[in-house]
C-alpha cells in the first residue's frame, strides 16, 4: 500500500476519488519535514508511532485547512502534541542530522 492509499484509508476517502491527491501527497511530505523539525528526530517510513502522527497530522490538515473556525485558532489534536512530544524525548529515535545550505 502508498503513503497515498494509507492515508486515504485512514481518512475514509473513497480509494477512486483523485481530485485531492495532489493535496494529500503535498501534505504528507509537509507533514515529514513538520515531524523531524518539531521533535529533531529523523522520520522513519517503519515506524508505527511516527506513522500514526503523520496519519493524524495530514488528516488533521485536510480537514481543517482554514486556521480559523467559529472565531478561533484551529488546534492540534491533544494526541497529536502528545505523540510529537514522545517522539522527540524518546532515545529511540535517531536525531535528524543537520544538513548544510
Amino acid at each position: 500500500m502508498t503513503e497515498l492509499e494509507d492515508i486515504k484509508n485512514y481518512a475514509r476517502i473513497d480509494a477512486d476519488i483523485a481530485d485531492d491527491d495532489a493535496l494529500l501527497e503535498s501534505l504528507i511530505e509537509a507533514a515529514k519535514r513538520y515531524i523531524e523539525t518539531n521533535t529533531g528526530k529523523e522520520y522513519q517510513e517503519d515506524d508505527p508511532v511516527m506513522l500514526l502522527c503523520l496519519r493524524i497530522l495530514v488528516v488533521h490538515w485536510y480537514t481543517n485547512r482554514s486556521a480559523v473556525s467559529k472565531g478561533s485558532i484551529q488546534k492540534y489534536p491533544h494526541s497529536l502534541s502528545d505523540i510529537l512530544k514522545h517522539i522527540e524525548l524518546s532515545d529511540e529515535y535517531p536525531a535528524k542530522e543537520a544538513t548544510s545550505s
